[in-house]
């Protein structure tokens, strides 16, 4: 194979690298012809959740700029209704606490995600995590839009109608495709 890759975090990019895995970067490409990527949760439509591990921006950088946008996930990730897995929204570090006010005030139960030393984790991108407990999601595109309204925000970890196909790994050892 003839490929060049793009990764979503500074430590996948490192590892990559480190295996000798070809790199590139939007100042060298316009689009990406397919990704590969986990996810949280999804729903049966393919709605999802994504941003777990605090990547969530570049998460979406990239799938926004993709062709065709593969999601792999075991069996215990797909839900009837998002919420079950807290959305992590991506937060400018200046008036966080302003923002976060904001985003309770939309329903949500928060909370600033912190590292393993007990402080405020920050992204690839200097960013901080808000974990939000929206509870079972009627519509999460509506969701999605009124949480991007919010100064502060950078983004969110709804991932709407972005996929074009999830595989879903069953524990009895088939795949499903969404």
């Amino acid at each position: 194979l003839s490929i060049q890759c793009i990764a979503t975090s500074t430590q996948s990019d490192e590892l990559a690298r480190s295996l000798g895995i070809p790199m590139t970067n939007f100042a060298d490409i316009q689009t990406i012809d397919i990704t590969i990527d986990g996810a949280d949760a999804t729903t049966n439509d393919k709605q999802l959740i994504k941003g777990g591990g605090a990547a969530l921006l570049r998460e979406k950088i990239v799938a926004a700029a993709t062709k065709f946008y593969i999601i792999v996930v075991d069996e215990n990730k797909v839900v009837e209704k998002l919420g079950k897995f807290k959305i992590p929204i991506e937060v400018v570090p200046f008036g966080y606490e302003a923002t976060m006010r904001k985003i309770q005030h939309l329903g949500a139960n928060t909370v600033i995600r912190l590292n393993k030393e007990g402080k405020i984790l920050e992204t690839d991108n200097h960013n901080f995590i808000i974990d939000a407990d929206f509870g079972l999601i009627e519509h999460p595109q509506k969701l999605h839009q009124q949480i991007n309204e919010i100064v502060g925000v950078v983004e969110n970890g709804l991932f709407i109608n972005m996929a074009n196909i999830v595989i879903v790994a069953q524990a009895n050892g088939t795949i499903q495709v969404l």
